[in-house]
């Protein structure tokens, strides 16, 4: 089983972030050396992003710091956390 590429399209689609702020992001990203971009296999057009080993390392160390945060912040919805993202889930 191949994995599939992430490429600035999928990433902008599944934002739903406009293609050029998207751009501008994977700019920066590259520029810290946190990805880097090669030639997409399946699309000629395109570029695959990829994790560096420092981008990798960067979020296994801030995954659970946003986790926490995340725990804390939403936690004042008690019991209503469930019905608040079924909410959000219809806005978008």
């Amino acid at each position: 089983m191949t994995k599939a590429e992430i490429t600035q399209i999928k990433i902008s689609k599944h934002a739903k972030m406009n293609i050029m702020v998207v751009s501008d992001l994977l700019h920066i990203l590259e520029h810290k050396e946190l990805i880097f971009r090669k030639e997409s296999t399946e699309d000629s057009r395109a570029k695959e992003v990829i994790l560096t080993l420092k981008g990798i390392s960067l979020l296994k160390h801030t995954i659970p710091i946003v986790e926490e945060f995340d725990k804390g912040f939403f936690s004042t919805l008690g019991n209503e956390l469930k019905e608040f993202n079924i909410n959000l889930i219809k806005l978008t």
